[in-house]
């Protein structure tokens, strides 16, 4: 059965996993696990930002669904600046594509804005540097 979160997150994983991107240990939907996060190492997450919405419908059938995700690579430190590449190498994966995955078409794939971010937990610093991008997925 069709789900446009399920297809998104499908597509994401699949085109940022798939093949390998230099230097990322690992893509993660959400968060990573403890034991990446403890290592001095780089990953990528996908995080959805707001529920899926529904553009349009005709005669009941769903035309497609919009889905905005922050899409980021996340390291432990206080500089973004060893994240530019990867996010560089996201950018180039996501923007302006398109996929297909099982029983849906990620039709549309733009990044609305650059995104970054810092916080501590546990009295670790890190840091991300990616983008927020908006995917339009329909039924296949």
């Amino acid at each position: 059965m069709y789900d446009p979160y399920v297809a998104a997150t499908t597509w994401l994983y699949e085109t940022l996993a798939l093949a390998p991107i230099d230097g990322v240990s690992g893509v993660y939907e959400d968060n990573a696990p403890q034991d990446v996060t403890d290592k001095d190492s780089v990953w990528v997450t996908f995080e959805l930002l707001a529920p899926p919405s529904d553009v349009d419908e005709v005669a009941k059938q769903i035309i497609w669904t919009e889905c905005v995700f922050a899409v980021q690579a996340v390291a432990r430190g206080r500089s973004t600046k060893a994240l530019g590449d990867i996010a560089a190498t996201i950018h180039e994966r996501l923007h302006r594509q398109d996929g297909t995955v099982t029983d849906a078409v990620v039709i549309s794939s733009t990044r609305q804005r650059p995104h970054h971010d810092s916080w501590t937990s546990v009295g670790i610093e890190y840091r991300s540097l990616g983008g927020i991008y908006n995917l339009i997925v329909q039924p296949a």
